[in-house]
């Protein structure tokens, strides 16, 4: 890499990998001194209207390992310098760029949240917020900087763990005709799409929808003891329930914000429940998300706003609208929840929230004031008090329809059930044929393809440079 690039290119690691962003790519991806890639048409994030990240739990996870693949065949073996490029013009993919580059800061070499992001904090122009999913006018800003806060405390928490995140099981679970399941606190809250009651019935896409019978099955794998229901009711509980998974309805309106009576007997069930517990409302994104939120708060004094960058890495989509500025409006008070509760004991078959302080108590100063400024825009917003009818059901149609389109184009879908046990993956020390791609396309031009392929265990079928640079991924 020239001087000029140099100058001009933001050192990740100085004297090994840069990030660049340019007006038109390379000429050259491989010169005497670096090796320039870029993911930018590869990862793609599945809009539902303008939102347009963060990227996924799988894509982090994959750009992960695609990065230690460079680093290692191509700095600390052939001595050259590694650029990740974007486009500069593109705000997206620029956003998402710099969410993967500090993503694996963090995972790959212990960075905090703040140290990774601070490369990146004086760019100009700044790096758009992202915005929710919703079709409204967006009042909330997500940031980068909040979705790797949130990677950093899932990670601490353990809710990620790079050696051992099972891959395939996350990418063929979310896909909606697998169940649009997705873990948010590993072992305790998964979040899905509500199910329907006919087995007959299929979208106009061809997906079958799930009914209680198929979720029954899964749960069972997933050792899911109960269920809690957010959503109008559109399936028989006793399913569940002859099932031996306990069924609980805390209904209120298609995203609006959650009363005071329904965050206190979230946070009893879920207290009181030993086992996983499955959450979903009609797309699982909203009413879902936020409630999960506020348990995240209460007992991991989780912040609220990385909380929600951690829920859209998770599940894309999670937390809409008004709920996004509600679950900065009670942070305060769910963190006094939590300290209270550390401090109070707890007799035996008590409700674990009963004696502690009332969530709508007052606070004083400074926190105050940004209470009332959220609560504007949360819980006192008209959404945020009377909902938005349909916003549920759009969420799932256009997932749906997503899904089936970057099926039909040749995307990955995972469509096989993960043969493993949950929680053991070999996804670890192998790479997927879709994992490879961005290796194919470069080895080709330097000469590595035969050692590539075998590492990634990638069928010939897909070794052709065609193959790599068409394949879009699915995610």
């Amino acid at each position: 890499m020239s001087e000029a690039e140099l100058q001009k290119a933001i050192a990740v690691i100085p004297s090994r990998f840069y990030w660049l962003e340019v007006a038109r790519q390379p000429r050259q991806l491989v010169t005497p001194s670096a090796v320039y890639f870029s993911i930018d048409q590869e990862f793609l994030y599945e809009p539902f209207f303008a939102d347009f990240g963060p990227l996924n739990l799988g894509m982090v996870y994959r750009y992960c390992r695609l990065l230690e693949l460079y680093l290692q065949e191509h700095c600390e073996k052939s001595r050259k310098v590694l650029v990740h490029f974007t486009n500069m013009e593109d705000p997206a993919k620029r956003a998402n760029s710099v969410f993967l580059v500090g993503a694996a800061q963090i995972i790959l070499f212990q960075k905090t949240a703040d140290e990774a992001w601070r490369p990146f904090q004086g760019l100009s122009p700044p790096l758009v917020p992202y915005r929710d999913a919703t079709y409204g006018v967006c009042t909330y800003q997500c940031t980068v900087l909040d979705c790797l806060r949130g990677l950093e405390k899932g990670i601490e928490l353990g809710w990620f763990n790079y050696d051992t995140f099972d891959l395939p099981e996350y990418e063929y679970y979310e896909r909606v005709e697998n169940g649009d399941i997705n873990w948010i606190l590993p072992g305790k809250f998964l979040a899905f799409s509500g199910p329907q009651s006919d087995t007959s019935v299929e979208n106009a896409m061809g997906f079958r929808y799930f009914v209680p019978e198929d979720y029954v099955k899964v749960f069972k794998r997933l050792k899911v003891a109960c269920v809690i229901r957010l959503n109008k009711k559109q399936y028989d509980r006793r399913t569940f329930l002859e099932a031996g998974t306990s069924h609980h309805d805390l209904y209120f309106l298609d995203g609006s914000c959650p009363s005071r009576e329904i965050i206190h007997q979230f946070l009893h069930i879920s207290e009181n429940e030993p086992g996983a517990i499955a959450v979903h409302c009609k797309a699982g994104l909203g009413r879902t998300g936020t409630l999960i939120g506020c348990y995240a708060m209460k007992h991991y004094r989780f912040p609220a706003a990385a909380f929600i960058g951690w829920a859209r890495i998770c599940r894309p989509g999670s937390v809409l609208g008004p709920q996004q500025h509600f679950l900065r409006e009670i942070e305060p008070q769910m963190f006094r929840l939590g300290a209270a509760q550390m401090r109070i004991p707890i007799a035996p078959g008590q409700p674990m929230s009963e004696g502690l302080p009332e969530i709508d108590s007052p606070i004083d100063g400074e926190e105050s004031d940004s209470a009332g400024r959220h609560s504007e825009l949360g819980s006192l917003s008209p959404i945020g008090q009377h909902g938005d009818a349909g916003q549920g059901e759009f969420l799932l149609s256009t997932k749906r329809r997503h899904q089936s389109a970057s099926s039909s184009m040749g995307g990955a879908t995972s469509s096989t059930m993960p043969t493993e046990s949950p929680g053991s993956s070999s996804s670890a020390s192998a790479y997927s044929p879709a994992h490879a791609l961005h290796a194919v396309a470069l080895a080709n031009q330097v000469g590595e393809l035969d050692k590539v392929m075998s590492e990634a265990d990638v069928s010939p079928a897909v070794r052709g440079p065609t193959a790599a640079l068409n394949a879009r991924r699915s995610c």
